[in-house]
């Protein structure tokens, strides 16, 4: 019973507060950690599901473009009267049917767009959408395809997708040659 008494194997209150300080700092840089990791995980996740959504709007567009030639082509750029661009692209090849290549707001006021290639809308995912650029009709960087040339266009657009109340954009382009005449 003696040896119990005299027993002097405890922690010291100071010993105790240290310890938990200690502790705290390393499960906070812990949680830290694991909380960038997983917003580094949710962009990346974002930005891939975005690009693959541009590479089949990319891949569709260039098909139609791909074997016309200069005298084939026509691009219209517009805005309308809330400010958005419209841009149509028409390639009328000989024995084959007009092809119409047309990027516009999907309404008026909300800035989101659509594709639609032959008045067929192309299809995001449900949570990407194409963001339109506001234009004024001296800007012809605002719009979706520009002309650089007779034989080079530049297809541009931005894509959006909101996760967990996070919007990420991320904006795309691709310059094409057509044929020369």
């Amino acid at each position: 019973m003696k040896k119990l008494a005299n027993n002097e194997n405890g922690l010291t209150l100071v010993e105790l507060l240290a310890t938990l300080v200690l502790m705290s700092i390393v499960g906070a840089l812990a949680y830290s950690l694991l909380s960038q990791g997983y917003s580094n995980y949710q962009r990346v996740n974002a930005e891939s599901e975005m690009r693959d959504e541009a590479d089949i709007v990319m891949s569709t567009l260039i098909k139609d473009l791909f074997s016309a030639k200069s005298n084939e082509v026509q691009l219209a750029n517009s805005c309308n009267l809330n400010g958005w661009a419209t841009t149509q692209l028409t390639v009328s090849k000989k024995n084959q049917p007009v092809q119409k290549i047309i990027f516009k707001p999907a309404s008026s006021t909300s800035g989101k767009g659509m594709v639609t290639i032959n008045d067929k809308a192309i299809s995001f995912s449900d949570d990407v959408s194409i963001a339109l650029y506001p234009c004024t009709p001296s800007s012809s960087s605002s719009y979706n395809i520009i002309a650089n040339d007779q034989l080079s266009y530049t297809i541009q657009f931005q894509l959006e997708v909101k996760k967990n109340s996070t919007t990420h954009v991320m904006e795309f382009e691709n310059t094409f040659n057509l044929i020369s005449n």
